[in-house]
């Protein structure tokens, strides 16, 4: 088996996995205007951004809390209240 017909698979799962996450705008489009759809496009990609800042800023959070959890883990508690005073996640107990 060529690599061609070993990624041929893989491709068609993305273009299903596509057709699969657009099928929302797909049918709002069949069944309204351009515009309705433009809107819950631009609705439907706020929870994708925020989670995209979630990731960037618990990957450049975590190595350092865990750090400092393993050599000093009340250091990390106090630096966790203080930086996350206002959320409800806390990356060190």
């Amino acid at each position: 088996m060529g690599s061609r017909e070993g990624a041929a698979p893989l491709g068609f799962s993305l273009v299903m996995l596509q057709v699969y996450y657009s099928m929302d705008q797909v049918l709002l489009g069949l069944l309204t205007n351009k515009a309705e759809v433009g809107q819950y496009a631009a609705a439907a990609k706020l929870p994708v951004v925020l989670s995209g800042f979630t990731a960037i800023w618990l990957s450049a959070v975590y190595p350092h809390a865990s750090k400092l959890f393993t050599h000093d883990p009340m250091r990390c508690g106090a630096n966790s209240e203080a930086s996350l005073r206002s959320a409800s996640w806390r990356p060190c107990h």
